[in-house]
């Protein structure tokens, strides 16, 4: 039976109850830490400092990018924003032969009374189109 459950935002209908279905436990979390690092900054109406903003550096200039002060703040904002998460790292690799960006976000999801830990790994590819 699943801990943790949310909408998906596929927003797609299960054929059964004829409702939206739903992400569970460590899919659940997973959808909800990648949603805080691609949200725009501000992008919520009723809460300003909610997003990561990782879209918005994608036409920065390499030289302007600070990578410790953006993984510092998604370090808060899970930490604030996904009490269901434990971060254990945040990873920012340039590739500098196509100018990309890989994100990865490596965190524990405790699933029955701190007994079960489950670790996964988030994988986000921002790639320059020009």
């Amino acid at each position: 039976m699943p801990i943790y459950s949310d909408l998906d935002f596929s927003f797609g209908l299960n054929s059964f109850t004829k409702d939206v279905n739903k992400k569970t436990d460590i899919n659940a979390v997973r959808q909800s830490i990648q949603n805080i690092i691609l949200t725009g900054l501000g992008e919520r109406p009723f809460d300003a400092d909610f997003g990561g903003g990782l879209y918005e550096y994608l036409f920065e200039n390499d030289t302007t990018i600070d990578y410790g002060i953006l993984q510092h703040r998604w370090e808060n904002l899970i930490a604030r924003y996904e009490p269901r998460a434990t971060l254990e790292k945040i990873e920012i690799l340039e590739r500098e032969s196509n100018f990309d960006v890989d994100v990865r976000v490596t965190y524990k999801v405790i699933l029955q009374d701190t007994t079960v830990t489950e670790t996964s790994t988030i994988v986000v590819e921002l790639e320059r189109l020009r």
